[in-house]
């Protein structure tokens, strides 16, 4: 399968060029990958600042969002033990 994808930069809408392009084995199965880039250097730049800035974004969410889960873990465990410890005074009077 040759056919041939246009690509249009984000950020001007002129035809990306072919950067790099190499071939993956998953399963059975061969896939060609290929990284296409803006020809104008400084649109490029731009594009790869803005993806840059938007992996910081994402990555600091995601860390939030786990320490989010790991403190509300430690609260429900908390929460666990106060509650047996409740249950076994009871059953003891």
């Amino acid at each position: 399968m040759d056919k041939q994808y246009i690509s249009l930069c984000s950020r001007c809408g002129s035809e990306r060029i072919i950067f790099k392009q190499w071939t993956e084995t998953v399963g059975m199965s061969e896939i060609v990958c290929t990284q296409k880039i803006c020809p104008n250097t400084e649109c490029q730049s731009l594009v790869d600042k803005d993806i840059k800035q938007q992996k910081e974004k994402k990555d600091a969410l995601e860390r939030k969002r786990n320490e989010r889960l790991v403190a509300k873990k430690k609260e429900h465990d908390a929460m666990m033990v106060e509650l047996k410890k409740e249950r076994k005074g009871a059953a003891a009077r």
